[in-house]
């Protein structure tokens, strides 16, 4: 029931006291090779830093953060046996919204770090940003603003858009883009009407494809296999009526192949049976034969 969780997931989102707005965290692909430890940090920090001003992190959503982290500056200590660098360290963060290419907000943060490398250093630095951090805090308002100020003048605009992407069959994209709308707007249930309308249409091409491939397996009798697609077809599609007959008609094909294969194992044995009689038919001949013939006995069996 996808149609149903859909409305159901956003009536609960915009219970009173939810965050009214989610945005995700990413960076380019090129970032992420030798960035993991210290990006998997930043993630918590800045996840608590936003719930501070009421928006969630979602993991997929088209508003994006996103963190680069850039050396400024470096100093060499010496001592002991091994050389300690301190560096300077710029925390760039942005918010975009990637399918759009709109950004709402930019902001640097100055950090200082140590270490005997610069990711041990970055590392450090990071650890020292706190999630109460007013710069964060103040970055992250202005950004939740700039975003809902956007969705209040642009919604039409990005609904016509999303309607256009499903009119071209892109329908991933076109619910990405309505995908964390910031809910306080006015037109929302607007929003949420597109989605529908979008995933409903998502649904029928979805089925339609389903349907033929799984009447290629019927036709071939895999039954199994088109069983396995058409129970994938949700009860709210448009063909959803098509695919309970094509599972009724696959149900009757097997119950009469199961009827045909159990009247052929019915005449086997049968014909078993015949054989098994026709057997002890010689059998008995055999012995007749050999006791009509014996000397000392005369048998009675008229």
């Amino acid at each position: 029931m996808k149609k149903i969780f859909l409305i159901a997931a956003a009536l609960i989102l915009s219970v009173s006291g939810y965050c009214q707005m989610a945005f995700s965290i990413a960076v380019p692909q090129q970032d992420i090779a030798d960035n993991k430890d210290h990006l998997t940090m930043l993630k918590t920090k800045l996840t608590s830093a936003m719930s501070g001003v009421n928006v969630r992190h979602a993991d997929y959503c088209p508003i994006v953060v996103i963190p680069t982290t850039v050396v400024a500056d470096k100093n060499t200590i010496e001592g002991g046996l091994k050389t300690i660098t301190v560096y300077d360290i710029e925390l760039n963060l942005s918010v975009r919204h990637i399918i759009l290419g709109t950004g709402f907000a930019e902001t640097s943060i100055q950090l200082r770090g140590e270490g005997y490398s610069e990711q041990q250093a970055i590392m450090s630095a990071l650890r020292k940003l706190t999630v109460n951090d007013p710069r964060l805090k103040q970055f992250f308002s202005d950004a939740a603003k700039e975003v809902t100020d956007y969705y209040k003048t642009q919604i039409q605009s990005i609904i016509n858009q999303a309607n256009t992407l499903a009119v071209q069959q892109k329908y991933g994209t076109a619910l990405a883009l309505l995908e964390c709308c910031p809910k306080d707007i006015e037109e929302y249930d607007k929003v949420l009407k597109a989605m529908e309308d979008i995933y409903k249409q998502y649904q029928t091409k979805n089925c339609t494809q389903i349907l033929q491939t799984a009447k290629g397996y019927m036709a071939m009798r895999e039954y199994e296999s088109a069983l396995s697609l058409l129970t994938t077809i949700d009860t709210q599609s448009s063909c959803s009526s098509d695919a309970s007959a094509c599972i009724k008609d696959i149900e009757n094909k097997i119950r009469k192949e199961i009827e045909k294969q159990e009247a052929i194992e019915k005449q086997e044995r049968a014909n078993e049976f015949e054989l098994k009689k026709q057997a002890i038919s010689a059998v008995e001949s055999v012995a007749k034969a050999y006791l009509q013939k014996q000397p000392n006995y005369f048998y009675i069996v008229k």
